[in-house]
């Protein structure tokens, strides 16, 4: 801390020879008031410390100045403290991927500040903002007991002090930014960033049609009682013939995991108590496989196998089926994380028939896919 230091001589006393002497005493000194000091344009804080962001290897003058003052002694102190973002329990690179820091989409990646040497002392509040890059989720609802899980991002998470996420789609750098407001009353902010890898598996059709080409059959071809006439249809005969069956495999070269396939379904056919938009079909998963680490799979090795076979039925005569799927191809990673999606696989059946007529009009599309996506599957209800 700079001190004013002035000399207070005494009164000259007289030698023999008439001979004028001067003593001298030590220099006294007095504190300079905390405010009246700056260090690069800047003042000090209350407690004579003042904190700066500087980047590395920037050179600059700290010499104390003193308002009104030309003369003081002074020393100068530092310490360093720098700012890094950990994910996973790695510290970041800002430059470069480090080892440990690759990850996987749906892997649970959690992220907190890192100071080194230790975090600066006298922190009285903090201002946290996290940043990320890509197509990530940080929480989710549950709407109802028959609704899915719903993931989303929710931006109120990215100003903890400690955060996580799951991402569905790219993703390479995270951000964190800080606004510490120190006990001497300065306030400074800093930020740190860091570089990671995001895998995302793939997935590709291996048979469109296993069981051949799907085609709508007589499931119970015409009869009458009591003067109603009975009937059903059904897309050929699920896990035999000519039903919608296909092979689809997950390729995972960097990690091994689970898949699955979650069926959603328009239904609009005779025979049934209501329709349904945008529903489950069954169960979440329709099916599901595990995942071998492997950049070419072969065999059975990551198959997922979709089989299906919508039907319609009637007692007025008329027989109707308008039914679409969309089939949400999903992976999870192995360890704490979600499923997320990788890809759509869509189809669709439309075919009518009247009393007495036993030739069916018939449309099918599909399988078409599987495209990439990284649209959540969502329903309210199941079928």
């Amino acid at each position: 801390m700079p001190k004013q230091e002035f000399s207070s001589p005494v009164a000259p006393p007289n030698d023999d020879e008439g001979q004028v002497a001067w003593e001298s005493r030590e220099p006294q000194t007095s504190p300079i008031p905390m405010q009246d000091i700056t260090i690069d344009r800047l003042p000090l804080g209350s407690d004579g410390n003042q904190w700066r962001l500087y980047a590395d290897n920037d050179t600059r003058d700290v010499t104390p100045r003193v308002k009104n003052k030309d003369f003081y002694t002074f020393s100068v102190d530092k310490q360093k403290y720098e700012l890094a973002v950990q994910a996973n329990g790695t510290t970041l690179d800002p430059n470069v991927v480090v080892d440990g820091a690759k990850f996987c989409v749906g892997q649970y990646i959690p992220f907190s500040p890192v100071w080194s040497p230790s975090e600066p002392p006298g922190i009285q509040t903090k201002l946290v903002k996290w940043s990320f890059d890509g197509n990530f989720v940080n929480d989710w609802i549950l709407p109802s007991d028959t609704s899915s899980k719903n993931y989303y991002q929710d931006s109120s998470l990215l100003a903890n002090e400690t955060t996580s996420a799951w991402w569905v789609k790219g993703g390479s750098e995270a951000g964190l930014g800080e606004g510490l407001t120190l006990d001497n009353g300065q306030y400074v902010a800093v930020a740190a960033n860091g570089k990671f890898s995001m895998y995302r598996p793939s997935a590709v059709m291996v048979n469109p049609d296993q069981n051949g080409s799907p085609t709508v059959i007589w499931e119970t071809p015409w009869y009458s009682v009591l003067g109603l006439e009975h009937g059903a249809i059904q897309l050929g005969v699920a896990s035999v013939t000519n039903n919608m069956s296909y092979l689809l495999r997950v390729i995972s070269s960097d990690f091994s995991g689970d898949a699955k396939i979650t069926q959603l379904c328009n239904i609009d056919a005779s025979g049934l108590d209501s329709g349904c938009a945008g529903c489950l079909d069954g169960v979440d998963p329709y099916t599901d496989t595990g995942v071998l680490k492997n950049s070419n799979p072969t065999g059975n090795a990551n198959i997922l196998n979709l089989d299906d076979a919508p039907d319609a039925n009637t007692n007025t005569g008329t027989i109707y089926m308008d039914d679409s799927f969309v089939d949400y191809v999903m992976f999870k990673p192995d360890g704490d994380g979600i499923y997320v999606p990788l890809a759509k696989v869509t189809w669709d059946v439309n075919a009518s028939v009247i009393y007495s007529a036993t030739d069916i009009s018939q449309t099918v599309d599909g399988p078409t896919g599987p495209t990439d996506s990284d649209e959540f599957p969502q329903w309210t209800n199941t079928r």
